[in-house]
């Protein structure tokens, strides 16, 4: 009696709810830390910012790079043999987006743990051209050509376990240095519209094709679309205290791709 795999979305809402928990878990050790003694001080972030994948190739770009792929030899294979298609020339991806994030940091002197939960929104819109020829005694029996454009629009909420040091802390002034890993969800949605043009010594054909789809469905099809995607964490904040409980603060940090923020800190 052979088994059943579960299926993709059942796998998907799994991963996604041990996440949460093991993050939720980090925050209860991280309040248990605290609680017993009252010597560690804990500050509360709140900030906003943009966010960008250059200079960097980050392992989102790889990603969404491959699910454009995926999409559109999908899209050609509905009216061309299997595989015909398979050279891409070029992807031009750009990026742009925002977040919005939440940090908790317990300090033990210049030495602080953390733990982040940030909501973003991506905008990756990007263009596409591809060729494949297939010759037989140097007379090319087919030829395929396409262009397309669209977007990737990735959101979801990721999480990050953090350590910082305090490189320089005076009264006021804070130059912190940060790292750790940082996990997100690989969530949103894809539109593309493409041409392509058959050119074949019996004449030439085209057809066009628009097509909407989830990232999560598009997994369903493509096994090797990742869920959830983990990348190490690095930064520096500046912080200056304007209270000795509120403080005003601006970050650059580099883990799926690159953002500056500004906010607010709060000790408690």
């Amino acid at each position: 009696m052979q088994s059943r795999s579960p299926r993709p979305e059942i796998c998907d809402r799994m991963m996604l709810m041990r996440t949460v928990k093991s993050m939720a878990a980090g925050g209860l050790i991280l309040l248990g830390l605290v609680l017993p003694g009252r010597a560690q001080k804990v500050e509360f972030h709140l900030s906003y910012g943009g966010w960008s994948f250059s200079p960097f190739t980050s392992l989102v770009e790889r990603e969404t790079e491959n699910l454009v792929k995926e999409e559109l030899t999908r899209l050609v294979d509905s009216v061309l043999p299997s595989d015909v298609f398979s050279t891409f020339e070029n992807i031009d991806i750009s990026s742009s987006g925002r977040m919005a994030a939440l940090t908790m940091w317990v300090n033990w002197g210049r030495f602080s743990l953390g733990l982040e939960s940030d909501y973003f929104e991506f905008n990756l819109p990007f263009t596409i051209s591809a060729e494949q020829s297939v010759e037989f005694l140097n007379t090319q029996l087919l030829n395929v050509r396409t262009r397309g454009s669209g977007e990737v629009r990735l959101h979801s909420v990721m999480f990050s376990f953090l350590t910082r040091w305090a490189v320089v802390s005076t009264s006021r002034f804070h130059l912190h240095l940060r790292g750790g890993i940082n996990l997100m969800p690989f969530d949103g949605e894809i539109s593309l519209d493409q041409r392509t043009v058959i050119t074949t010594p019996l004449g030439d054909s085209e057809f066009s094709g628009v097509l909407s789809e989830t990232v999560k469905n598009i997994r369903g099809w493509d096994e090797d679309i990742p869920s959830l995607l983990f990348a190490p964490s690095f930064g520096v904040n500046l912080q200056y205290d304007l209270l000795p409980r509120l403080g005003v603060f601006a970050g650059l940090a580099v883990h799926q791709g690159l953002y500056a923020a500004v906010g607010l800190a709060v000790t408690l």
